[in-house]
């Protein structure tokens, strides 16, 4: 009989944590009368000791679902992270025409000592328009106050 004890032992021992990781409570060690139980709850009367019973590890549906998340939210941040990077290159390249635009009035003034006529500040002034009629919605406001810093710039002195 004390074999079969012994052996049934374990398998109630694996139960009950089993039992215990799957309602979330804890495992109690206790000896009473010289022998070693386990139960979900303190012993009555005898000194317990809590068990710390380990988290199961995730199924590998859980993973599954985890990694798609995980993909999903690194495709979205990297098209998220071109669109800054388009729209900053865009803005670079426009930076760089205004700078050369400024650079040729300030070579023209130097050479002929004279400011911008009002045809070429009418017509770039119409060029930078049409640039903020063709732009997305979101990035008029921000090539609008381009184009004003650019039309400000070419009636500004060198």
């Amino acid at each position: 009989m004390q074999r079969a004890t012994s052996l049934l032992f374990p398998l109630v021992l694996l139960l009950a944590a089993q039992g215990a990781h799957a309602s979330g409570q804890t495992l109690y060690k206790c000896r009473i009368d010289g022998k070693l139980t386990y139960s979900g709850s303190p012993c009555k009367g005898a000194p317990s000791t809590e068990i710390a019973v380990p988290e199961a590890p995730p199924t590998p549906d859980d993973l599954d679902q985890k990694l798609k998340r995980q993909q999903t939210e690194s495709a979205r941040l990297q098209k998220e992270r071109e669109a800054r990077e388009a729209i900053e290159q865009r803005q670079e390249l426009s930076e760089a025409r205004i700078a050369e635009m400024r650079r040729q009035r300030c070579a023209t003034q130097l050479d002929s000592a004279t400011t911008p006529s009002d045809v070429a500040v009418d017509a770039a002034k119409q060029k930078l328009e049409d640039k903020v009629a063709r732009s997305a919605d979101e990035e008029k406001a921000r090539v609008r106050r381009q184009a004003e810093r650019t039309i400000g710039s070419l009636t500004e002195e060198c």
